[in-house]
């Protein structure tokens, strides 16, 4: 291991300030990263994904007192599959802060700041203050860390990043090698327990840096052996504990989601070429790159003549250290550029690694200008102090951005929770989503007076005469049309099926579906009456067995040869499409445009389904459900479920017989053509799975239908669902239509 000493590393280190300097810039060094991550911490707004997830979780462990098992709205969470040291952080927050957004995020900040103490402590033992001081000024001014999934959010990447770099800087520093490795090994099990699989990068690393360490003997391999052990202990107790209350359920989907689904497909539109993350490496640190790539510049420019020996000498591995350091941050790149789905907070965990190896390249070069022009160093200095200030104006810009921004649906339920705290207060979300979302639903909890989130939107908030009530346009203008969703479509005539059918080669069956003419409801200031010629519509959504036949692989979730086949981008659609064709010796095969799967949705009718229209709950249908989610969790399941069953018998008795939707779904998938067709033939056209169609304008990518995981309300013909063309996910498939001759 190097000295300590700045003199003594001469051959690679830049002189340095004297100690008054250096405790100076140490003091301004944790004072911008204090301000960086706690200044205006609670403003910004709760983001609807991760971070709101993570804090409804967080919110019903501190309600129901159990620390165990995480829940979404008083269920088990099996979709955000993650141990409970991911929530941890966030209920500590919310046991000292309250329930406000500075509570949810404050131990994010807070890792943050103890990173960036580990990179100081690390990089001093390693070259010296002045070195360390570089590191941190670094570290602490990284854009995508600080701003996006990190210290400024409540969700568990800082706190995972701080157990990563924790046990790298364990296996780096000095000290008795077998300790060193047993005490990472046991930080990596609780790293382990923060985000689950994603920690497996760490564990590959450890593994070649013991390696690398020790020769292979009997008595490394039983010391191997008591560092896994240390690694499984909180991981074996943890999973002791939980199987008591379901068994082996919540593993298997960690390991489908975490391991299986993230590395063989693209999750959530996450994707990227095998140059993702040095692109995002680029966006993290792009002055600190470029004032690097100055000095290399420069020292190359002055040594000319250039030899080969001088390059290998200009670019050579520093040392041992270095090159565990480098090894450190190659086996997360390669393994997290090897999976489908990509993500730059995955990467996150070697930026302290990286901050300390772009100190040392810094290092080295200037050490090489300085044999070359001596009075460089105070251009030197300046350069770095231009470096950090820049890098320091692009983290204070986002940061503003982000405290600036306002969600009015978040607003409003923070104001109306002011009014009559002794009264509880029934909230209605109309949306083009159809539900809530994530944020919304930690908005809800994050206030001591009792707030009922209730489904149904416009028609149950017209419907409801209990106490005090609240109805919230979310993502959507009040109607204006008989159908508040945005594009509804009325379509006449044609009502009855034309008997017509086909079978294809691969096992898909077609209907024929008749001509018949609409109105447009979008168009309708122009008169805007459209006519449908007939074509053929796919009985079913394309199942995994005619997917599997025609593509040779099955991205679903929930497997089943006669199950539709989900998780499919439209991209993945449209190549399955020109496969068929090719197979079939066609071009007839297509996905539906928007206004023929409507068409053929509604088989003539201009009401909400098909069938007719679906009550609207009674006042105390909502809140018995609304109440269920309060109770403890047993309870509350049980409870949930008989007024399911209720619903299901009673109002929603007709969308039973048709749709898989997330009362009668049970999470999942079904078969195709369980359920009744509607009157052109056609099964699952509601619910079961979310369903591609064609947009003719391109503007916006669009799935119809509802799903098995979306409400009642999402399953009317003129639902719709816009997102990007690249998104896969377990409720999104598709049906495909055929040409007429």
């Amino acid at each position: 291991m190097p000295s300590h000493d700045d003199r003594s590393r001469g051959d690679f280190c830049a002189p340095a300030p004297e100690g008054a300097r250096l405790a100076l810039v140490f003091v301004l060094l944790a004072l911008v990263a204090c301000f960086n991550v706690f200044h205006r911490l609670g403003d910004a707004p709760i983001a609807s994904w991760d971070e709101a997830r993570h804090g409804v979780s967080a919110v019903e462990m501190l309600e129901r007192g159990d620390y165990l098992v995480s829940t979404y709205n008083g269920e088990p969470d099996y979709y955000n599959d993650k141990p409970p040291l991911a929530f941890y952080h966030a209920v500590a927050g919310f046991k000292i802060f309250g329930k406000t957004p500075l509570g949810l995020r404050f131990f994010s900040a807070l890792s943050f700041i103890l990173t960036a103490a580990g990179v100081f402590l690390f990089a001093r033992k390693y070259r010296g203050t002045a070195f360390a001081l570089l590191a941190s000024g670094i570290f602490i001014t990284s854009i995508r860390l600080i701003s996006r999934h990190g210290a400024r959010t409540g969700d568990a990447d800082a706190v995972f990043v701080f157990l990563y770099s924790l046990a790298l800087f364990f296996c780096l520093a000095e000290g008795k090698s077998f300790v060193r490795y047993r005490a990472a090994a046991f930080v990596a099990g609780l790293a382990f327990l923060c985000k689950s699989f994603h920690a497996a990068t760490l564990g590959v690393s450890l593994t070649l840096l013991f390696l690398l360490e020790h020769r292979i003997s009997t008595r490394s391999l039983l010391q191997g052996l008591g560092c896994l052990a240390c690694s499984a202990l909180p991981v074996g107790i943890w999973i002791f504990f939980r199987m008591q209350n379901d068994g082996t359920a919540f593993f298997e989907q960690m390991i489908f989601n975490d391991v299986l689904d993230r590395f063989a497909t693209v999750l959530e539109g996450h994707n990227g070429s095998v140059i993702y993350y040095l692109i995002k490496i680029l966006q993290n640190f792009p002055v600190w790159l470029g004032g690097l790539a100055l000095v290399i510049g420069v020292v190359l420019r002055l040594g000319r003549p250039l030899s080969r020996e001088k390059l290998r000498e200009a670019f050579r591995v520093c040392d041992p250290v270095a090159r565990r350091m480098l090894l450190a941050t190659a086996v997360p790149f390669a393994m997290l550029t090897l999976s489908a789905t990509k993500a730059d907070w995955y990467f996150y965990p070697t930026y302290p690694v990286l901050s300390v190896l772009l100190a040392g390249a810094g290092f080295c070069f200037a050490r090489r200008l300085l044999s070359l022009r001596p009075k460089a160093l105070p251009l030197l200095y300046v350069l770095v102090a231009v470096c950090f200030l820049a890098q320091e104006a692009v983290v204070l810009r986002n940061n503003r951005k982000l405290e600036n921004e306002r969600d009015m649906s978040q607003d409003i339920i923070r104001e109306a929770a002011k009014r009559n705290p002794g009264e509880p207060l029934y909230l209605f979300a109309e949306s083009k989503r159809g539900g809530w979302r994530q944020c919304l639903v930690l908005a809800a909890k994050l206030h001591e007076r009792e707030i009922l989130l209730l489904p149904g939107g416009k028609m149950s908030f017209d419907d409801f005469s209990g106490g005090e009530k609240l109805l919230i346009y979310d993502e959507t203008p009040p109607p204006a049309l008989p159908e508040s969703l945005e594009g509804g479509v009325g379509f006449f005539s044609a009502r009855g099926s034309s008997g017509k059918t086909f079978r294809n080669s691969v096992g898909m069956e077609f209907a024929l579906i008749p001509a018949g003419s609409g109105m447009d409801a979008r168009k309708a200031g122009d008169g805007g009456r459209s006519s449908i010629g007939e074509f053929w519509m796919g009985k079913y959504e394309v199942t995994q067995e005619q997917w599997t036949a025609v593509m040779g692989n099955n991205p679903s979730r929930f497997k089943g040869s006669r199950r539709p086949v989900e998780n499919v981008s439209l991209g993945d659609a449209r190549e399955f499409i020109r496969r068929l064709n090719e197979r079939e010796k066609t071009g007839k095969y297509r996905l539906p445009a928007d206004m023929e799967w409507e068409y053929a949705a509604r088989a003539g009718t201009d009401t909400d389904y098909f069938f007719g229209a679906v009550p609207a709950l009674s006042a105390r249908t909502l809140a018995d459900l609304a109440l269920t989610e309060k109770a403890p969790l047993a309870v509350g399941l049980k409870r949930r479920k008989e007024i399911y069953e209720w619903i299901l018998r009673g109002p929603y008795k007709e969308l039973d017989d048709y749709a898989w939707f997330d009362m009668n779904a049970g999470g999942m998938t079904h078969p195709v053509g369980e359920k009744k067709p509607n009157p052109f033939g056609l099964y699952d056209i509601y619910g079961n799975v979310w369903e591609w169609a064609h947009n003719p304008d391109g503007r916006r990518r669009i799935f119809r239908g509802g799903s098995w995981h979306f409400s009642a309300q999402e399953c009317r013909s003129s639902s719709r669902f816009y997102d990007h063309l690249d998104i896969r996910h377990g409720n999104i498939g598709f049906r495909l239509a055929f040409s007429p001759e």
